[in-house]
């Protein structure tokens, strides 16, 4: 698999303005094929911070996706970070010169800062946008790949479903399904996650979450999931251990409330 990190850049998200969906988006889709997202930063929109949390996601993860911070406006400084960052050239690149007239209404002039989300550093990629006007980027750097999209997620999304082959092939496969239980707490249950756990030797992990159905009862999600060569292995792995979670929760005096969801590929 490819170890991922997202670096989501933008003051609207430190100042809680803006509610970061785009890394929930980026986390589900890597993870269901087969990726493992090890680690995401929020900086504002300011080069030093942006070439910090970059410097220091290159040393956690193959990828690094970003987000936010391609428009046309004076903060919108991504790209140029990244290429100041990594001491690579900055200027005028011509694929993504015509992607950004493309996206144009008709007769627009071509202003500077429309000009501007077309400067790439040396040996970037534009990544077209069908949706806005400004194209994200591709760059492999070293070991590293990055990937930079706009933080709009509805531009962010079909691009980074379009970008997932530039991503390191993963060679697992990814399966999670989850069960909910009444009338058991977590601080009871604990013990038994660990000694699965234990006895799974990392093929499984397992999570519990506390819930509420607005009583006092216990109900708890338990969540398993699976990495390994083959889905059909990771599925049924993940099966057996819910099996066993549920007839331990019976065993305890819980029930399942309900099944719950499963997400694999």
């Amino acid at each position: 698999m490819a170890t991922v990190a997202v670096l989501s850049i933008g003051n609207e998200l430190l100042k809680g303005n803006t509610i970061n969906t785009n890394l929930a988006y980026i986390a589900r889709e890597l993870t269901s094929r087969g990726h493992s997202v090890v680690a995401a930063m929020e900086v504002n929109d300011n080069e030093y911070e942006i070439c910090s949390g970059l410097k220091y996601l290159m040393g956690k993860a193959q990828c690094i996706i970003t987000t936010g911070g391609l428009g046309p406006t004076f903060d919108d400084m991504t790209i140029r970070s990244i290429s100041a960052c990594l001491g690579l050239q900055y200027g005028s690149n011509p694929e993504a010169l015509e992607l950004v007239k493309g996206r144009l209404p008709r007769n627009a002039e071509m202003t500077e800062e429309r000009k501007k989300m077309a400067f790439f550093p040396d040996g970037g990629v534009p990544i077209p946008n069908n949706v806005g006007t400004a194209p994200g980027l591709y760059l492999k750097h070293g070991e590293n790949v990055i990937l930079s999209f706009p933080g709009v997620p509805k531009e962010m999304e079909p691009m980074l479903i379009s970008s997932i082959d530039k991503i390191p092939a993963s060679s697992v496969s990814y399966y999670q399904e989850s069960v909910f239980l009444e009338g058991i707490y977590e601080s009871i249950f604990a013990p038994v996650i660990e000694r699965l756990m234990s006895y799974y030797r990392g093929r499984v992990y397992i999570k519990s979450h506390p819930k509420s159905d607005g009583s006092n009862e216990g109900f708890l999600e338990i969540e398993v999931s699976s990495y390994s060569r083959a889905s059909d292995e990771s599925k049924a792995l993940v099966k057996e251990v819910l099996s066993q979670v549920v007839k331990i929760a019976s065993e305890m005096g819980g029930s399942v409330k309900y099944p719950g969801k499963d997400s694999g590929i």
